[in-house]
């Protein structure tokens, strides 16, 4: 009988999504006239800082002076070397197709039921160890192997210096931090589905998963305390805690997620101005260029309200952040070209995907992955440099 109420989707139907969305990646770069170098875009995004694709170097900026000297990417050629951007992307698309390859199956949470139910009772505290054991020996495994590989293909060839820190909390507005954020928290949110579906306790299944983010980001941080070009980050570290917290506190509260972090992005006019940091061409800017990215908190109206209000479950509101005039992230270099930048600030409708019913276990995974991206949708902008805006689609 229960069996009947578990609606799990199953490991090939989530792997095919991630597959469909290869494939999208891939058309967009051939569009794009860039060389394809993966399906990495959408989960490499912003889970490493934009400026850390390339080793750094200090320049001094036109007209800037000597307080233009700034921490930049340096570039051999119009793309990022290949070798370099693919070693970032494969490293997580292996940590992440390695942990869904071991797993039987994605939790409830990954379907469009509105309440979350793990579906599995029966199982004793036994029985769920049984299953979590080996999955985890493989998981760490396969992350362990990724971040060794990494080091090879990506540090190996780069001089290495005493461990050390980088200040970069006041670059770029903090939008590289938001990236952090929403990185981790959408890795914890599915550690905390996965652990759930394989009968772990809710509050094992809450901690342990829900530090998922955290653990796959972090550890990066000593690959980049290495280098003399970059430097760790005391503030990435700690957004990406954020972004796990963030997922744990919630659980622990309500037990579910009313408020999701969300990323959208529209292409800008300043990426030309700075093509090798700020990207050349849609992929690259996707990725890089932070004056068309914009972050959402998702707020899940619906689920502060009675169970029998009205109110649609589907339609939530969201609150957005964003940044413009960043061509360089120092403001001697930008004001040397006429830029002053400034924060946005938005309020917009969004869709809540897993609440919209349907029985296609193909569909559930698709809204699944969907929940982590903003629909463009009507939106308010208040910013100080023009006030009051209204933008009839907002992306």
């Amino acid at each position: 009988m229960a069996e009947k109420n578990i609606k799990n989707l199953t490991k090939g139907n989530f792997l095919s999504i991630l597959y469909i969305y290869d494939v999208v990646q891939r058309l967009s770069l051939a569009f794009a006239k860039s060389k394809l170098y993966g399906a990495s875009v959408r989960l490499c995004l912003l889970t490493r800082r934009n400026l850390r694709l390339q080793p750094l170097f200090r320049e001094t900026a036109p007209n800037c002076g000597t307080s233009g000297r700034l921490r930049h990417v340096k570039r051999a050629t119009i793309f990022l070397p290949l070798h370099k951007t693919l070693s970032s992307s494969f490293f997580i698309w292996c940590c992440l197709y390695g942990w869904l390859w071991l797993t039987p199956a994605l939790p409830a949470a990954a379907q469009s039921t509105y309440t979350l139910e793990t579906g599995v009772e029966a199982d004793s505290a036994r029985q769920a160890s049984k299953k979590v054991l080996p999955i985890a020996i493989g998981a760490a495994a396969v992350y362990t192997g990724g971040l060794l590989w990494l080091n090879e293909t990506w540090y190996k060839n780069e001089p290495r210096s005493s461990f050390h820190w980088f200040n970069d909390a006041r670059e770029w507005k903090q939008m590289d931090k938001l990236g952090h954020f929403w990185g981790a928290f959408h890795e914890s949110r599915l550690g905390v589905d996965v652990l759930r579906s394989l009968g772990v306790s809710e509050k094992k299944a809450i901690w342990w998963g829900g530090s998922l983010g955290f653990l796959l980001q972090t550890p990066i941080e000593y690959f980049d305390g290495r280098s003399p070009a970059y430097g760790a980050s005391a503030s990435d570290i700690a957004t990406n805690a954020a972004g796990s917290l963030a997922v744990i506190s919630q659980q622990l509260a309500w037990g579910e997620l009313r408020l999701t972090p969300k990323f959208s992005f529209h292409r800008s006019r300043y990426a030309e101005l700075r093509p090798n940091v700020l990207g050349n061409g849609l992929a690259e800017e996707l990725l890089k260029d932070y004056n068309g990215q914009t972050y959402w908190l998702s707020v899940d109206v619906a689920k502060f309200l009675p169970a029998s209000s009205q109110y649609p479950k589907w339609l939530n509101v969201a609150l957005g952040y964003g940044a413009e005039e960043m061509v360089y992230h120092d403001t001697d270099a930008n004001q040397a070209l006429g830029l002053q930048a400034y924060r946005q600030y938005y309020l917009s409708l969004d869709l809540n995907w897993q609440a919209i019913p349907t029985r296609s276990k193909f569909l559930r995974g698709a809204f699944y992955v969907l929940n982590a991206v903003k629909l463009p949708a009507p939106a308010v902008e208040w910013n100080g440099r023009r006030g009051w805006r209204l933008h009839g689609l907002y992306f």
